[in-house]
């Protein structure tokens, strides 16, 4: 708890220095019921790149910079150190990058099959590359923060949520923006 009143929480961001980590700024700016409902925030953003997270921190902190509470934005390209005192963890991994996805979501077309990354063809072949990559962090997370909950935003979610559960027993969630995408698509075409 601190000083005011409010709780203070610590938010690990996997995959933090991709290029919509900043986005995440804004859904703080936009904290459902308010400032005034907002805890103290840490979030720290984990990746193997030093030069991308300090990119990526700055433009997150410039979102944040007005903020009351203030939100703490720091860097760290070593799991095991990030997860120190973690409440929440937001896993948006994207094993492969942006090359993988256009992989996944084409090479299905040579056969006649749509291109996905989450089912079929292009599904399973992010899964093979995902799941394996994934593992040694679920076992850090399991063994290091039992405790905290993951929010998935990676995927193929549905994989990536079961093989976390099953293997290592984690408390996870998946986030999905199909609904939203879906939703406004058919609200603009009615």
């Amino acid at each position: 708890m601190s000083t005011d009143g409010r709780p203070s929480r610590r938010l690990v961001v996997l995959g933090g220095s991709g290029a919509s980590t900043p986005e995440l700024a804004d859904a703080i700016a936009t904290w459902p019921g308010g400032d005034e409902r907002r805890p103290h925030l840490e979030i720290v953003l984990h990746g193997r790149s030093r030069p991308k997270l300090e990119l990526v921190a700055d433009a997150f902190r410039r979102r944040v910079a007005t903020l009351d509470p203030p939100v703490a934005v720091t860097t760290a390209e070593d799991l095991e150190q990030a997860l120190d005192g973690v409440d929440a963890i937001l896993n948006q991994v994207r094993v492969g990058g942006l090359a993988a996805r256009e992989f996944d979501e084409t090479f299905p077309h040579a056969f006649g099959l749509p291109g996905e990354e989450t089912m079929g063809p292009g599904g399973a072949a992010n899964a093979m590359r995902t799941v394996p990559a994934l593992a040694p962090t679920w076992e850090i997370i399991a063994r290091r923060a039992p405790e905290a909950t993951v929010i998935n935003l990676t995927n193929p979610s549905g994989i990536v949520v079961g093989t976390a559960v099953r293997s290592f027993g984690l408390r996870i969630v998946s986030v999905c923006d199909s609904p939203v995408t879906l939703t406004e698509a058919v609200s603009a075409r009615l």
